[in-house]
């Protein structure tokens, strides 16, 4: 098995032979999380804002409309890509359809993956844990894809950041990890990978599960979610910020209509010392 990220949706490459993790976290894949936890589903994703309305008009019952252009609600939908903003009573129940600038962007460019998985920083260890599981059982090997800036062609430095989280809730738990240049071995690092837990450790620091002001520190050195400070959603940031508070999976099921989203079954993991993993 090989450990890789790929920095931007548009750096993908070939990814026919991995399982695959799409993290934009600020704010997309948290929301998208968030979503499947309050009982959200099926949520289609697209890349349009009118094939958005289309969709959402398509069956009997309206789907919900969520997402964003330009980091702020879209004309027309019901809820701004905001995971804070999603409730239970607004969404149980109801088919979704999303769009977002990037984060729908990057799973529209996982048509050929064996397997799709969204991942975030409050769900980083459960999302490594199965998406490692499902590697070693189909003989795959993992990518996590950043969603990046301005439709995934540019990099993001808090998904490599995030990147770089998922990493580190491996490291020690899935190693030895080594380069594929110096030995064979079932665990190998892709240099990708390590300059992403690199660039994590000197943001955040060696502690491998941060707190969230910390990790809220960190984050708010990136533009994109400084931007999502200035509209009013320093909230959004602190919660995508807090980590391993879910042992939630969701993953992409393909159908003839495009990729949708649904929730994946919590995985059994113990709680870290200093969060509360919640199976909402």
């Amino acid at each position: 098995m090989r450990l890789r990220v790929a920095p931007t949706a548009s750096s993908i490459g070939d990814c026919r032979g991995s399982v695959c993790i799409v993290v934009d976290v600020v704010r997309a894949s948290t929301t998208l999380l968030t979503l499947c936890e309050r009982g959200a589903g099926p949520i289609r994703v697209v890349t349009d804002l009118d094939e958005a309305h289309r969709v959402a008009r398509a069956g009997n019952d309206r789907a919900l409309l969520v997402g964003e252009q330009g980091g702020i609600i879209a004309p027309g939908f019901d809820l701004d890509n905001s995971p804070t903003a999603v409730t239970a009573a607004s969404v149980a129940g109801r088919g979704v359809v999303m769009r977002t600038s990037n984060g729908t962007v990057a799973l529209a460019h996982l048509a050929a993956a064996p397997l799709a998985l969204i991942g975030c920083i409050r769900n980083g260890a459960a999302v490594m844990e199965r998406a490692i599981t499902e590697a070693t059982a189909r003989n795959l090997d993992v990518l996590v894809v950043c969603a990046g800036q301005e439709h995934g062609t540019v990099f993001a430095l808090d998904d490599i950041l995030a990147a770089g989280f998922l990493v580190a809730s491996t490291w020690e738990t899935h190693g030895p990890w080594v380069f594929p240049d110096q030995q064979e071995t079932a665990r190998m690092i892709d240099e990708s990978a390590l300059a992403a837990l690199t660039l994590y450790r000197s943001f955040v620091g060696e502690i491998p599960t941060p707190d969230a002001e910390t990790f809220l520190h960190a984050l708010l050195q990136c533009a994109g979610p400084r931007f999502i400070a200035t509209t009013g959603r320093l909230d959004d940031v602190r919660y995508c910020a807090t980590p391993n508070q879910s042992a939630v999976v969701p993953r992409v099921q393909p159908t003839p209509d495009g990729p949708t989203v649904v929730s994946g079954q919590p995985l059994p993991l113990a709680a870290p010392a200093d969060a509360t993993l919640s199976t909402a």
